[in-house]
């Protein structure tokens, strides 16, 4: 029952900031060959968005279908916006991607 309590009440931590806080953020940076900083700023942002809608508590919040999920990640790959949410800020993810390098 105490599990079920945290899911309900508690928020998940974004990716980034986990993987930051982590202490393999350099080892998984090096397997991707990748500065770890990089790597964060890699998965800030728009992935955080996308990661975070599919965890929503509110239903009517999250994606849909998983298809919906699995356009947003294409979008992401193809240096589109997705709908997750960050097309909402002031800047979008997309812009802020541009001057990103993809992971290899």
């Amino acid at each position: 029952m105490k599990w079920c309590g945290l899911i309900k009440e508690e928020e998940p931590p974004r990716p980034s900031a986990r993987l930051s806080n982590s202490g393999t953020l350099a080892r998984i940076a090096a397997a991707r060959k990748t500065e770890p900083a990089q790597l964060a700023k890699l998965v800030r942002g728009e992935l955080d968005w996308i990661v975070m809608k599919s965890l929503e508590k509110d239903r009517s919040r999250r994606y849909e279908t998983a298809t919906g999920m699995a356009q947003d990640v294409q979008r992401y790959l193809t240096r589109r916006t997705s709908t997750s949410g960050a097309a909402k800020r002031s800047v979008s993810a997309a812009q802020v991607r541009q001057t990103q390098p993809r992971p290899r």
